[in-house]
């Protein structure tokens, strides 16, 4: 199935806004049958995991990073970032779950035990 995407004209992109602990940010497209989706989406995944947020989670929109060094803490923290989501009737496709790894790249960083660095691809891009 194609997605279908429409760009969203200058005067209207205010009306995409969506709020992060980061800031604010608009959507330049829009994808077709998904109205205020965004922004309502992200405030009930801040309000949902607010509890974990910078804890021990990192998130952006549906893509939770659940991170720690130790492995027992990491399965303490997965088993409660899980647990609340069953509790809320939020489901995981674990097709696309990766679990206890020691390297992943996330919205252009790549994380590791040894900590974050940029991801080589997007400099060499630039």
């Amino acid at each position: 199935m194609d997605i279908i995407k429409l760009e969203m004209k200058e005067c209207d992109e205010y009306k995409t806004t969506f709020k992060t602990k980061y800031g604010l940010y608009e959507w330049l497209v829009m994808f077709f049958g998904h109205t205020n989706t965004p922004n309502t989406f992200i405030r009930l995944m801040n309000h949902v995991l607010r509890a974990f947020i910078e804890k021990f989670i990192v998130m952006y929109f549906d893509d939770i990073l659940i991170y720690n060094k130790n492995l027992n803490k990491y399965i303490d923290h997965f088993c409660n970032v899980f647990g609340v989501l069953c509790k809320e009737q939020l489901y995981a496709n674990l097709k696309k779950c990766t679990f206890c790894i020691e390297k992943i790249i996330f919205f252009g960083y790549v994380v590791t035990v040894h900590g974050i660095e940029m991801d080589g691809e997007k400099v060499k891009a630039i």
